[in-house]
């Protein structure tokens, strides 16, 4: 067996015709060529500078030196004869250094890259997860090599990785260098050194070397004076700019490798988190959003892509998923050495090897042809009557849609003005009660000034209110696990004409009285509340209701916590309505002509509970909640429809009964009495006759393991998009909600919206229950259906 010991000098013309590049990068245009009558791969840098031809020896030196030096190693049939090369690793062949023109010459690879099999492959072909769990301990065993050589990547990623038959070579070493611990020997050593080194890798009496964490040295190591490397594999070290003195290290390439393991695994882009048409590294840096705060997510949050504990099944999933965790910790100290990472990943292959495991996850080389063609081909689940709706508004899939306001809603009023006779007409016998217990939260309020809420900023920052919760309540074994933000602006209409509000609560915090009172309202307290509130006529009815609705709710716990989740969201709506009234009557002298008788707010509110979503909606903003399906599709299964003059036949039949005109305004849109678009508010109290805080309700029970997407936005982002492309930005953007609700208020944004936009996304799941939390509907629980 013969071992490329010596670095082979060619000419140009050895190389036989170099065609069109196969490849072009930012540094290198790769050719395909022949050598001794062999494919080889031709890659030829630019060279503009003394300093870029230092680089080019730099890196022939250090590839060649691991090309010859590694201890692991494997044959390779060349020709007739059998060649060691190092396992894991493309070794250099030869190079060509005869002015101007410049070479490295290595195998050539017909597989491609490992990127591009996972997920832009157009031909026929599976890859099962065993055989991708193969390509990745190959891998391992290349960065082992590299390790004990005392060489640091610095690029780890799947588009470095090539394949050949059944083999994975890390390439590119343009940015590798040695630790500070290991200095390169010349080329006459390692000329001299290499039959040794050979049989020292036979007889595996090659030691070890030490892997600490030393400073970078040599050639690149700050040739890039910001960083070096891509960032979605960047460790947090290097990425943060409060350690910008920290060097690349073993554990940054093992944190890449942690990284690149889990996309080799799951086939999904690095945040991204699914399949695209034609995905790209950059779609998770080009959503219209600073890369630098994908950075801070990174470094800050600890976010990481997502895992896929499934993948295996049983143990060995959790094993698996355990072994990427520990890769990617945040903590360079607490990352295993590649060592350690190759003999755990080699024992799971085998023990997969061994058993009975059959690879039922098989990545799709082929894409879909249209990713959303589930949008268009899903089934109508639920009749919704004759509505005038686009069909982008329309529920999908099991949705359960309850009209709660009956014709007789807002006739049953005695007068617009009166707070009583509203809390008469909404709450019936339990009137008196619920209008005291007003009165006590109205008084609490009366005093403070607005903003009310503490999401009264015109122009708020990125990635606020984030949260991140699961809750499982102790008297059922299910978990709901809610991660929600909230992105918000002023748009056109500047910073003094923000009308929006917003509500996460996530999970909800009840007061200590609350939780000690008893199970049946403890459980509450695992329940998860997101809102949005589109004020007209002014802010203050709209931070009214998101300043009111928690202390609200938990008043009409406290008076009666066995109600079901979706009459506590109709009793709210309306509690919050009657306190507005209240709180109006203190601060204006008449209520129905002050300056407030035209101040009024949308209302659309989500409750997750136990397993099941809750949509409140009054007005004209918009939920969409999208089902995540196994081939990445979104399907919308739940839209609300738009409560206005110009969306509902229903609604404005409705306002004809109770004897509102509906009229044109100049611009010919329809408006209640010429003044209001929308067809329920909370507030509007001179139009209070007509416009009841009556909700519509939506449920749609969720399914355990299954996960979801849900997007509430004020009709600042539906004016100018609908459903369909509400999803397709989802499954271009990666999967973190703040980014998610930023990509989609921006994107309105440049759409030219004229209005405010507010936009809660959230990732929503839950697990498997064995016995129900409340008891079924009883006769209070549809009482007002």
């Amino acid at each position: 067996m013969s071992i490329v010991s010596e670095l082979r000098q060619v000419s140009r013309a050895e190389l036989g015709p170099l065609a069109d590049p196969a490849a072009i990068g930012s540094g290198a245009a790769v050719y395909r060529g022949t050598l001794d009558g062999l494919a080889v791969a031709v890659r030829q840098p630019r060279i503009t500078s003394s300093a870029a031809l230092e680089r080019f020896h730099s890196q022939v030196h250090l590839q060649h030196y691991v090309t010859v030096r590694a201890r692991q190693r494997t044959c390779v049939q060349r020709g007739d004869e059998k060649v060691s090369m190092p396992a894991g690793l493309l070794p250099l062949l030869a190079v060509c250094e005869a002015p101007p023109f410049y070479c490295t010459v290595t195998p050539w690879c017909s597989g491609g890259c490992v990127f591009d099999v996972l997920h832009k492959r157009t031909t026929p072909g599976t890859h099962s997860i065993l055989q991708r769990l193969e390509w990745a301990l190959q891998l391992a065993i290349g960065l082992q090599n590299l390790h004990e050589l005392g060489v640091i990547h610095r690029d780890v990623k799947t588009a470095n990785l090539l394949l050949e038959d059944d083999r994975v070579l890390l390439a590119d070493f343009e940015l590798a260098i040695m630790s500070n611990s290991h200095s390169l020997p010349n080329t006459e050593s390692i000329r001299e050194s290499s039959a040794h080194a050979i049989r020292q890798a036979n007889e595996g009496k090659h030691r070890l070397h030490s892997e600490g964490t030393p400073l970078p040295v040599g050639p690149s190591a700050g040739r890039l004076a910001h960083m070096v490397g891509t960032t979605v594999y960047m460790a947090p070290e290097l990425l943060s700019a409060e350690r910008s003195g920290w060097g690349s290290t073993y554990a940054s390439d093992v944190y890449a490798f942690g990284i690149t393991l889990n996309e080799i695994v799951t086939a999904s882009v690095p945040y991204v988190d699914r399949q695209l048409s034609e995905p790209e590294l950059h779609t998770v840096l080009e959503t219209r959003f600073n890369e630098l705060q994908l950075r801070t997510a990174i470094v800050t949050e600890h976010l990481r892509p997502r895992l896929d504990v499934d993948a295996l099944g049983g143990r060995e999933g959790q094993r698996l998923c355990e072994l990427i965790e520990r890769c990617w910790d945040a903590d360079p100290a607490r990352r295993p050495a590649m060592s350690a990472v190759v003999k755990e990943l080699a024992a799971l292959v085998d023990q997969l090897k061994r058993s009975s495991f059959k690879a039922v996850r098989i990545l799709r080389s082929t894409l879909a042809e249209n990713p959303e063609g589930a949008l268009a081909g899903a089934a109508w689940a639920t009749h919704i009557g004759d509505d005038e709706v686009d069909a982008s508004q329309t529920p999908r899939g099991p949705a359960e849609r309850t009209r709660q306001a009956s014709a007789a809603t807002g006739a049953d009023l005695v007068s617009e003005t009166d707070p009583s006779a509203l809390a008469a007409s909404y709450f019936g016998k339990d009137a008196h009660e619920i209008t005291t217990i007003a009165h006590e939260l109205v008084q609490s309020v009366a005093h403070r000034p607005f903003p009310l809420s503490d999401t009264g900023s015109a122009a708020p920052a990125g990635f606020r209110q984030r949260l991140d919760r699961s809750s499982s309540p102790a008297s059922v074994d299910r978990s709901d696990r809610v991660q929600a933000e909230a992105y918000a602006v002023s748009g056109r209409r500047g910073p003094d004409r923000m009308e929006d509000r917003h509500l996460v609560a996530s999970p909800l915090q009840l007061s200590i009285e609350l939780v000690q009172s008893g199970p049946a309202l403890a459980c509450w307290g695992s329940s998860h509340i997101l809102g949005v509130f589109d004020g007209h006529g002014g802010v203050e009815a709209a931070d009214f209701t998101a300043a009111l609705i928690p202390d609200a709710l938990q008043r009409l716990l406290g008076r009666n916590p066995q109600m079901r989740p979706e009459q506590v969201l109709r009793e709210l709506l309306c509690f919050v309505d009657m306190c507005w009234s209240l709180w109006c009557a203190q601060h204006d002298a008449s209520q129905a002509l002050g300056k407030r008788g035209l101040v009024g707010s949308t209302a659309l509110v989500a409750m997750v509970h136990s397993g099941t979503l809750y949509v409140a909606n009054i007005g004209d903003s918009r939920a969409v909640l999208f089902e995540v399906q196994p081939d990445t599709a979104l399907v919308p299964i739940l839209v609300t429809l738009d409560q206005t003059c110009t969306a509902s036949s229903q609604e404005r039949a409705r306002l004809q009964e109770q004897g509102a005109r509906v009229l044109a305004d100049s611009a010919g849109t329809l408006r209640v009495e010429g003044l209001t678009l929308v067809t329920r508010a909370i507030g509007d109290i001179a139009l209070k006759r007509y416009l009841t805080a009556e909700p519509e309700l939506y449920i749609q029970h969720l399914q355990p393991d299954r996960e979801y997407i849900l997007i509430l936005a004020t009709d600042g982002l539906w004016d100018v998009m609908d459903v369909g492309e509400v999803a397709k930005i989802i499954r271009g953007t990666v999967q973190v909600p703040g980014l998610l609700a930023r990509r989609l208020v921006t994107e309105a944004l440049q759409r030219e919206t004229q209005d405010n936009v507010t936009v809660v996304a959230a990732l929503l799941s839950t697990s498997a229950a064995k016995a129900p939390l409340l008891p079924p509907p009883g006769d209070a629980a549809r009482e007002h259906a």
